[in-house]
């Protein structure tokens, strides 16, 4: 992934590649199933989002922060396989 985008840090391409294949559609299970804090998912999402092209937010819960994302195209996990 970073291959095809010089731009992408390890975590913004560990995001994409968790969203192409189901693996994560949101911050805290990507953080809890890659080993990384919270934050850092969180930060690393918002800067996709800013960058555009990646990741669309679909939704942001108040409380935990949790992001649910969706890669830009709209397609998410078991969609972007068929």
């Amino acid at each position: 992934m970073q291959a095809k985008d010089a731009r992408l840090t390890p975590l913004q391409a560990a995001l994409i590649v968790a969203a192409e294949r189901g693996i994560a559609r949101d911050s805290r299970t990507f953080a809890r199933v890659v080993g990384v804090a919270h934050a850092l998912a969180l930060r690393e999402v918002n800067a996709l989002v800013k960058m555009g092209g990646s990741l669309r937010v679909t939704k942001r819960e108040a409380r935990t922060l949790r992001t649910h994302y969706v890669l830009q195209d709209g397609t998410a996990g078991d969609e972007a396989a068929l």
